[in-house]
């Protein structure tokens, strides 16, 4: 096995872990994906500057027994779509996630995330 092969079959025994969506938000598709049971109390994740939803992979199944986790792909990043204005400012980031919690129907949540380095908004 060389090692793109090996990298698929990794990429297709994570994909299986999660359910990918994607919806319009502020004008641009945003991907997420979710683990757990929806009618469960809820937890956000945000990934940092240079990742993706993919990136709580490892961290989400140890929560989902206890919550519905949505993981957000941010605007400009992987599956989501890039900004036609190119604005990718914190306002912009925090407006996507509101909208997305919003059009998901939540009313809370637990939200974690980790840093995004180097910026100065």
């Amino acid at each position: 096995m060389n090692l793109s092969q090996a990298v698929r079959i990794a990429v297709q025994v994570i994909e299986k872990r999660y359910t990918e969506h994607r919806m319009k938000v502020n004008g641009l598709n945003i991907h997420y994906t979710d683990w757990g049971n929806p009618d469960s109390p809820h937890m956000f994740l945000a990934h940092g500057a240079v990742a993706n939803a993919i990136y709580w992979d490892l961290v989400a199944p140890a929560f989902q027994a206890d919550y519905h986790i949505v993981a957000v792909t941010a605007r400009g990043r992987a599956k989501s779509d890039y900004s036609p204005t190119g604005s990718y400012t914190t306002e912009d980031y925090v407006q996507d996630f509101h909208e997305l919690t919003m059009a998901l129907a939540w009313r809370s949540s637990l939200t974690l995330g980790n840093r995004w380095a180097g910026r100065s908004e």
